[in-house]
């Protein structure tokens, strides 16, 4: 390691604000220590020094010695390679923090003195500032000589107690907020701490220095801009009680991040860009490492157009460092991985320039020098042995940026033949630029939807989406088929989000979206009619990569758990549980149309969705009511003592687009029902789980703005309706034992245990396979199985002369169901293994394994069962009721139907 000496002498070179002060201070030359300080050490450091101020005056002075100190240090461990840009960034960022809460914590005090503590007028609680840190202070990577953005806010408004004379909390914090300013910005013969600017508050400098929450919230509802959505990105609490501060942060989240995918922050960052250019170019762009082409703010803004545009959806973009957000955008694949990593090397060089330039006088300058001395010094500082190769690597980093930039926030293509301009102007009388077939039936679309009434009444800047729009789609349509009926499937979309222009913005921009809506919409009109009804789901059309990748269990339970993180209300959960199972189906479906999967995987995916939103939801139903409650009396563990068991199509693998979820829920026997929970408003534990059951229902099937999550069906459960909610493990099988129809051992074939306590699930799997393995008299099984079936043709059968019924026709799925339930019962004595599945293609397998099935059967019926499946995945897309011709089916068909007369008719 170098010594202090040698340290100071290499950072001189290269730093005359080190020079000058080490002359000026000899003493600093010893005092230095060159180790960085852990952030707690630092402010042990400043507290000792500066709270042990007899007054203002030496506060102040110390506050600017402590300053100077620390500014040198930096300066030397950076210049003469002891610390790299991230320490430095980290050093400059935990001194602004440092500085500014002791600072705030002094002048609190004398104010308190003089006129007693400001008392909130409806908490009757003493009150304190909270001073956001905007910019990159907020961000927690200052620049060296970087001035500091700081808001003014304080919780509730009141008047001051313990004093001879009382005045407003606002006046009061306006003296604390004016004195730290001064106490900070003033130059006395030690210098300064921090340029302050307070022009970020609400209003600028023409509104208050300080502001209540009410006041504040008040603003940004009414006169919040979209350039102070990106600048409170960056905003942090330095100061205040953290129940004032998470109240403030959720108050202000709405403000910054949309529930939508919001398109328009491209638009307003781009005008924020060109006005910066506009005042850069006048002091020379080429030079401006910050807002330069190429420089630092474009990265920023980068970075922050992602977030704005997608925060509200994604709380894992809702960070405010730069350098860990890149690597979250890589990894959410917002940008690609090489992408992501350019950018970060970019930035790590710029900032060190930017720190560089700024440690030559300690001023805040972005300016590469003009001096060719100083240029040589700046290049040599950066490992450079000339200018000309220090700026071809600064200028090949701009360069890269630049084109990322470009790619992000860049304006979208806008070369269109000027003839769907004309078309979409004037559908009656403009000529078509291509051939289609359809032309007239083009026209009468067209001119239906420029003279409906809803285009009417637009606002100015919605009609003006439109009119950008419209001809991108209409050239798309074209180019991808010219099918009136594919124009007509897009119009209706369009027509759905007129009123909500930001997703005519959307397909604006992104011409990746453009492509894929009319892709989906040529295919099928189920997802046609999906996007018409939830809008929301064209950002799923942004990413072609992600949009025909659909996630397996893992992922989406680790998506889920990611954008859940901040969730603690019913309403928000029931969204986004819903936002996440539409877009996650709509997904899949796209997969589906376009061939990436095959049927199998299509209701694995769809079951492993429900799946995903059932666990999750159950966690969280759970949260709140312990939080309410507490726990069951007697519980000890960290598992949920209640399980979920999914029948029919979701125990069984097999969820179809649409299908609803055949549920039970079952509680720990181990429990005593009689006791009661720990909380605050105790509950007696079966009153629990009941809450519990229900609310978990609540949050699945309640039609909210964005419809429904599923449709819960609860009726297989003891005594179906009339039965209690939440039955105990224990008693589930008992009822199973001793009461349960034929038709109700059949349900369990098709039953798993799919979340809650994993100790539950598996006795349930074991008390299962213990059921269906009794010894079963044959000919009242059959003649109970044939039974039900014939009660349910009879009242459930679409069949005609003409049509077949997929599901309940003679040789259909139930039918096939039967077969391979009967069998399952009448053998599982013999072959425990047959169980051992839920879904019907393993149960045929494990049957034919045993030897109880032919292999030729197990074929016949499972290519049947999977045929039949496949026409009402698609008979869903096209929104079909399950009929199909004979024609399509008779093989399959009349295979079934002989194999049940050969099981069934003795």
């Amino acid at each position: 390691m170098k010594s202090i000496a040698q340290a100071i002498t290499d950072a001189s070179r290269y730093s005359q604000f080190v020079r000058q002060h080490c002359e000026r201070y000899p003493t600093l030359l010893s005092e230095i220590d060159l180790i960085s300080l852990a952030p707690d050490a630092m402010m042990q450091q400043a507290h000792a020094l500066l709270m042990s101020s007899a007054d203002d005056d030496v506060f102040q002075q110390r506050l600017r010695q402590f300053r100077r100190y620390q500014m040198v240090r930096m300066a030397v461990c950076d210049l003469s390679g002891l610390a790299d840009v991230d320490q430095t960034l980290q050093d400059a960022s935990e001194l602004g923090d440092v500085l500014v809460k002791l600072t705030y914590d002094w002048v609190f005090e004398q104010q308190v003195k003089k006129w007693g503590h400001p008392i909130g007028e409806h908490s009757n609680t003493v009150q304190t500032l909270i001073i956001l840190g905007m910019g990159k202070l907020g961000g927690r990577e200052l620049n060296y000589s970087s001035d500091i953005d700081l808001i003014f806010v304080f919780p509730e408004k009141g008047m001051t107690q313990g004093a001879i004379r009382s005045i407003s909390n606002e006046e009061f914090f306006t003296k604390v907020g004016q004195q730290i300013n001064q106490f900070l910005n003033a130059v006395t013969a030690d210098g300064f701490v921090f340029r302050v600017d307070m022009r970020l508050r609400p209003f600028g400098t023409s509104g208050a220095l300080v502001h209540s929450f009410d006041a504040f919230e008040q603003y940004y509802q009414v006169h919040g801009r979209p350039w102070e959505r990106y600048a409170m990105v960056k905003a942090r609490a330095m100061t205040g009680k953290p129940e004032d501060i998470a109240e403030l942060e959720a108050m202000l989240r709405p403000f910054i991040y949309r529930r939508y995918v919001d398109f328009s922050m491209l638009e307003a960052l781009r005008e924020l860009k060109r006005m910066i250019a506009l005042e850069v170019n006048k002091k020379g762009a080429d030079r401006d490492v910050k807002l330069g082409a190429g420089g630092i703010r474009e990265i920023e803004f980068i970075v922050q157009a992602f977030q704005l545009v997608h925060g509200g959806q994604d709380a894992q973009l809702r960070g405010r460092q730069l350098m860990p957000m890149l690597g979250r955008l890589a990894e959410r694949h917002y940008l690609n991985s090489d992408a992501a990593d350019e950018l970060m090397t970019a930035y790590r060089f710029l900032r060190n320039v930017e720190n560089r330039l700024q440690m030559w006088a300690d001023q805040q300058t972005h300016l590469l020098p003009m001096e060719s001395e100083r240029m040589q010094l700046l290049a040599e500082s950066m490992q450079f042995d000339s200018v000309e190769a220090f700026m071809q690597q600064l200028n090949a980093y701009r360069g890269q940026v630049q084109v990322h930039f470009d790619a992000v926030l860049g304006l979208p293509d806008d070369v269109v033949e000027n003839a769907w301009h004309s078309i979409w102007q004037s559908p009656e009388l403009a000529v078509f630029p291509v051939d289609i077939a359809d032309e007239v039936v083009w026209r009468e679309q067209l001119h239906g939807l420029r003279s409906a009434r809803q285009i009417e009444t637009l606002s100015g800047e919605a009609r003006g989406r439109l009119d950008a729009v419209m001809p991108l789609l209409l050239a798309e349509i074209s180019a991808q088929s010219g099918s009136s009926e594919v124009l007509k499937r897009v119009l209706l979309v369009v027509q759905a989000v007129l009123k909500r222009s930001a997703y005519l913005l959307l397909l604006r921009e992104s011409q990746q979206a453009r492509v894929n809506l009319v892709k989906l919409c040529a295919a099928s009109p189920w997802l046609t009619d999906t996007l018409s009804k939830m809008p929301s789901l064209l950002d799923q059309l942004l990413d072609e990569r992600l949009l025909f990748s659909p996630l397996t269990k893992t992922a989406l339970l680790e998506e889920l758990h990611h954008q859940l993180l901040d969730v603690d209300d019913e309403e928000r959960l029931m969204d986004i549980l819903r936002r996440f199972k539409h877009a996650q189906v709509f997904r899949v479906a796209a997969s589906d149309l376009t061939g990436v999967l095959p049927l199998m995987k299509v209701s694995d995916y769809l079951t492993w969705i429900a799946e995903s939103v059932v666990e999750a939801a159950l966690d969280k139903v759970w949260q709140l009511l312990v939080a309410k409650h507490g726990l069951p009396g007697g519980f000890v563990g960290d598992q949920i003592p209640f399980i979920v068991v999914g029948f029919g199509k979701l125990g069984g693998l097999e969820l179809g687009y649409g299908s609803d979820l055949d549920m039970v829920y079952l509680s720990d026997d181990a429990l005593d029902p009689s006791a009661f929970t720990t909380g605050a408003r105790p509950l007696e534990n079966q009153l629990f789980f009941t809450r519990l059951g229900q609310k978990l229902t609540t949050i699945l099937s309640t039609h909210v703005m964005n419809g429904m999550a599923y449709e819960v069906d609860m009726q297989l459960r003891p005594h179906g309706a009339s039965g209690t909610l939440v039955p105990t493990l224990a008693s589930f099988f008992r009822y199973e034992q001793e009461q349960a129809w034929t038709w109700e051992h059949q349900a369990l074939i098709r039953t798993r245990a799919i979340t809650g306590s994993l100790a539950m699930q598996q006795r349930f799997e074991s008390m299962r396979k213990d059921f269906l393995s009794q010894v079963r008299d044959e000919s009242t099984l059959r003649a109970e199985v044939v039974s039900m079936r014939d009660k349910m043709r009879n009242h459930l059968d679409k069949s005609t002369d003409k049509v077949f019924d997929l599901k309940q026709g003679l040789g259909g799925v139930i039918d096939i169901e039967f077969i391979v339930q009967y069998w399952v019962l009448r053998w599982a004595n013999a072959h425990t293994e047959v169980c051992a599945y839920s879904d019907n293609i393993r149960q045929l397998a494990a049957l034919a394994r045993s030897g109880v099935v032919t292999s030729i059967d197990e074929n016949t019926l499972a290519q049947a069962y999977q045929g039949y499946r496949a026409m009402a995945h698609r008979q869903a897309m096209s929104g079909e009721k399950g009929l199909v011709s004979y024609e399509d089916v008779t093989q399959w068909r009349e295979a079934v139907a002989n194999i049940w007369h050969q099981v069934f008719v003795v």
